[in-house]
């Protein structure tokens, strides 16, 4: 996942700098096959990841919003998130796409700016992925330590912690302002907006891979056993318990009672809302590993990878499927929700109730 500088000059890297790197001529570049399908990708699929993300991000935030939901930690968290993978979007993904499909970067216009872009977007992508690590392990605490939940999982924690988040990265790239700059490309043909140094190529990347990813990775995996294992665990008490209270009187309840039914037919509502949000987070956590780890490797392999006989043409193109699969997990987290959480989907239901009542009429 692009989280951090080196990554984030790398999603703008120029043709000039890929033609440099390689014994193939800019304009032989150009003409390859594979370099017309990566900008087509750029070009085509960065307008609907955006305007996806930008509707999806808005509707899971009205919902997550709702009275309903927002006394939970979870859905604090989770609304946060939305509003950082808006940020993402616009301003990694569209400084991207406007490079592309009309040739204007809005970095290269001045120093200012080029520090300021590669800043915002370095800090809100290093936000996601930390934010998702503070969810994680808040449900984590609330499913396996539930006689604390109460204590330590509570609104004002919760943003305490997105508030150190944003201190932490903020002061982490705060660098960026004075070792970010414009600069030639080694023709002298265009300016750039650059960092280039042994450092930020070779060693930096290895320390976000870290920080960035393993570190994350990590402690999702580990929170996100201890989830299941703690659902599961829940689950099978609440069945030996039923086995030995009820005993063979379910029927006769169950008959007796559509309104009340026992909890061995139907969980209490909230438990069903404590298990939707736990579906939803895995749900998140999954995708976040799966179309983040691509470009994680791009980034590590790249500068020993490449070489004079590199294919810089199908470089352009790997570079491109790697960021829209990484865009893209910003991009569809309401689609997850829908499909992982019932209590997210009935919510979504209530909100869009009155608007197709009106248009009804």
């Amino acid at each position: 996942m692009e989280i951090y500088l080196n990554a984030t000059m790398y999603r703008n890297i120029s043709l000039v700098t890929m033609a440099n790197g390689s014994n193939q001529s800019e304009s032989d570049i150009e003409a390859d096959p594979l370099f017309r399908i990566s900008t087509l990708i750029w070009v085509y699929t960065s307008p609907i990841l955006l305007l996806t993300g930008t509707v999806t991000n808005t509707l899971s935030i009205c919902v997550l919003q709702r009275k309903a939901l927002t006394k939970q930690t979870t859905t604090f968290y989770l609304t946060v998130l939305s509003f950082i993978h808006l940020f993402v979007l616009y301003f990694g993904l569209g400084t991207a796409w406007l490079k592309r499909a009309f040739d204007f970067d809005i970095r290269l216009q001045s120093d200012c700016l080029c520090q300021f872009v590669t800043f915002v977007v370095n800090v809100f992508l290093n936000m996601s992925v930390w934010t998702l690590v503070a969810v994680t392990i808040d449900r984590c605490i609330i499913v396996c330590l539930p006689q604390h939940s109460q204590t330590l999982c509570r609104l004002k924690h919760a943003k305490c912690t997105v508030a150190a988040i944003f201190a932490s990265v903020a002061l982490a790239n705060i660098h960026i302002f004075w070792g970010v700059s414009l600069s030639k490309t080694s023709d002298s043909s265009q300016e750039e907006c650059t960092h280039g140094n042994y450092f930020n190529e070779f060693v930096f990347p290895w320390i976000s891979l870290t920080v960035g990813f393993l570190l994350p990775f990590t402690t999702m995996v580990i929170t996100n056993s201890l989830i299941v294992r703690g659902v599961y665990a829940s689950h099978k008490r609440l069945a030996y318990q039923y086995s030995t209270t009820s005993g063979g009187s379910w029927n006769k309840l169950s008959a007796n009672s559509d309104r009340y039914p026992p909890h061995g037919n139907r969980s209490p509502p909230h438990r069903d809302k404590l298990s939707s949000l736990t579906t939803m987070l895995l749900a998140r956590n999954a995708t976040f590993l799966i179309l983040t780890l691509p470009i994680m490797i791009f980034l590590i392999v790249e500068p020993y990878y490449v070489s004079e006989d590199q294919d810089s043409a199908a470089l352009y193109l790997t570079w491109a499927i790697v960021n829209i699969c990484d865009y893209s997990d910003h991009a569809i987290n309401f689609f997850l929700y829908c499909l992982a959480g019932s209590t997210f989907r009935k919510e979504l239901r209530n909100m869009l109730r009155p608007v197709t009542r009106h248009t009804a009429r």
